[in-house]
């Protein structure tokens, strides 16, 4: 009975922290990543051939804010091979902006007003991480704070080259 309860925490830890893999599931027809911040519409399409990490995120959620810098760290790890996009939720862009400048980054940064979010995932867990293959579609997602080791094991899973 006690090892049946630790299987089953041990299968719900691993949802929960992402670990489950989507396989071959479609991205959806809406592939839109939200506007970046020079007004540029951006979708999955225009990154064909990386893999895409797109994390959903807001400036006054603190796991959002911790787990910025460690998505900055892993774009310098695979600078080609993968795209960490930052797709904000819900603010205006002024306060994005504003965000950005105590804490900057390189990564690039778009602005959804919510549609990417509910048409990429039923979440609304921040940060949610979606990894999707170099074919577009959806391999894993990462839902709260999970660590960059584990989001790292995702990418490397989907097909991602440093």
């Amino acid at each position: 009975m006690v090892s049946l309860r630790i299987a089953v925490l041990f299968l719900s830890l691993m949802v929960l922290s992402g670990c489950a893999d989507h396989g071959t599931s479609p991205a959806g027809s809406v592939t839109s990543l939200g506007v970046d911040l020079n007004g540029e519409q951006v979708t999955l399409e225009q990154y064909r051939g990386r893999v895409v990490v797109a994390n959903f995120w807001t400036t006054w959620v603190l796991p959002c804010q911790k787990q910025l810098a460690s998505l900055d760290s892993l774009q310098a790890e695979y600078p080609t091979g993968v795209a960490v996009i930052a797709v904000n939720f819900g603010e205006p862009a002024d306060s994005v902006l504003q965000y950005l400048e105590g804490h900057p980054v390189n990564l690039r940064v778009t602005l959804d007003s919510g549609a990417a979010m509910r048409a990429l995932t039923n979440s609304h867990v921040f940060p949610t991480s979606l990894v999707f293959t170099p074919q577009g579609r959806l391999h894993g997602d990462i839902r709260g704070s999970g660590s960059l080791a584990n989001l790292e094991a995702v990418v490397l899973a989907a097909g991602g080259q440093p």
